[in-house]
């Protein structure tokens, strides 16, 4: 079972959390004790914050699930001895993610493509502009959605077209955007 898909954080904080806990509890007197104890507090506070930034933004758990899936992906592809083809990773990462069906639909509609993969992101940016320029005064609006715009002109196709389809089949368009506005500003990770 991967924890990770459902809680943002993964066996090994869980481990690290309980053999830390158990060394607290069993050492209870000395700087061993302390130190145990100053573990155990910095790995629960880490998985606490991994589990509020998972649950507070619905597009991390798609992201999160689909980094996991990509990375077996590329791992079965070749071992890292040359570069994947993106498009065949694509492919597999979107019937692995959203399912046989959906997966040909948006391969149907060109979506898998770089023209179509910055049409949909040129939509988007253009439908939920306020997502953009949101914390931004009145007359830097015209700013904001130029430069998301060049972003999206200047990007690579790469697998996160994928993901921001099952975002938005799972979440909804504005999902979505907030997904293309973390990518634009590297949040997404």
């Amino acid at each position: 079972m991967n924890f990770s898909w459902y809680l943002g954080f993964g066996w090994g904080s869980i481990i690290l959390f309980a053999l830390f806990g158990a060394g607290a509890y069993y050492y209870a007197e000395g700087w061993l004790h302390w130190l145990f104890y100053a573990f155990f507090a910095v790995v629960a506070a880490y998985m606490l914050t991994r589990f509020r930034l998972y649950r507070s933004e619905p597009w991390r758990r798609v992201h999160q699930r689909a980094a996991i899936i990509l990375s077996d992906l590329i791992k079965q592809d070749g071992n890292g001895k040359h570069k994947p083809d993106r498009i065949a990773i694509s492919r597999q990462l979107a019937e692995k993610l959203l399912g046989s069906c959906a997966a040909a639909a948006i391969n149907e509609n060109g979506t898998l493509t770089d023209a179509g993969r910055k049409a949909y992101y040129r939509e988007l940016a253009d439908t939920y502009s306020i997502v953009f320029t949101r914390n931004l005064p009145e007359e830097k609006h015209p700013e904001a959605i130029k430069s998301i715009m060049k972003d999206i002109e200047a990007s690579e196709f790469g697998p996160d077209i994928v993901i921001a389809v099952a975002i938005e089949k799972q979440y909804g368009r504005l999902e979505a955007a907030r997904y293309l506005l973390a990518m634009a500003s590297g949040y997404a990770k």
